[in-house]
């Protein structure tokens, strides 16, 4: 299975990212297995300070679109962000809860995702996500998906024949998850927000 990039690489554009850090952990990878079709997701670095990415071992919990910054756009918008973040006074959870799996599509259709949905109780997530679109705006940005479907995808697919394999909607045994930092991601850097 080979991805092709969605968008042209065009010198100065930084592909960007908000998201929550979410640990691999050995308890995360039994909860599902992989059906066939699908490959595992790309595990981005572990973040623990500004500048300093560990080995691979997280997946995310995307809070934005992936959106393009311009090089003089990234250190603005980086410092906008993390303000109306203090500003909110807004902060991630140590744990959230996962009982349940979805199929997702990219924009551009060519591209699925087999992933865990999030529940959210306290209405954090959208709370984080009303902040970072009012950033997201201030640039001409696309806010997030509406209606929201807070998730964490641990696989994906190019094959564009429907129906790929799907393991059951709901799990067996609903499981609580680690969460990490939330996390700006502007091309190859990583940036702690709060």
């Amino acid at each position: 299975m080979e991805r092709v990039r969605n968008q042209e690489h065009v010198p100065g554009n930084w592909s960007s990212l908000v998201y929550i850090q979410v640990p691999l952990t050995a308890h995360l990878q039994q909860q599902t297995p992989l059906p066939s079709g699908f490959q595992p997701m790309d595990l981005l670095p572990h973040v623990e300070a500004a500048s300093q990415p560990s080995q691979p071992s997280c997946l995310h919990l995307s809070l934005s679109r992936n959106v393009y910054l311009k090089d003089h756009q990234r250190g603005l918008f980086r410092d906008k962000l993390d303000a109306a973040l203090r500003r909110a006074r807004l902060s991630v959870p140590s744990h959230a809860k996962i009982s349940s799996i979805a199929v997702f599509r990219n924009d551009e259709q060519n591209r699925r995702f087999l992933s865990w949905l999030v529940a959210d109780e306290e209405a954090w997530l959208p709370a984080l996500t009303k902040v970072i679109d009012g950033v997201l705006r201030d640039f001409a940005l696309p806010a997030f998906y509406h209606p929201p479907a807070f998730h964490i995808s641990f696989a994906w697919s190019t094959a564009a024949a429907d129906p790929l394999p799907v393991p059951p909607a709901t799990l067996p045994h609903p499981a609580t998850i680690e969460l990490g930092r939330l996390v700006l991601k502007c091309g190859n850097m990583q940036f702690i927000l709060q």
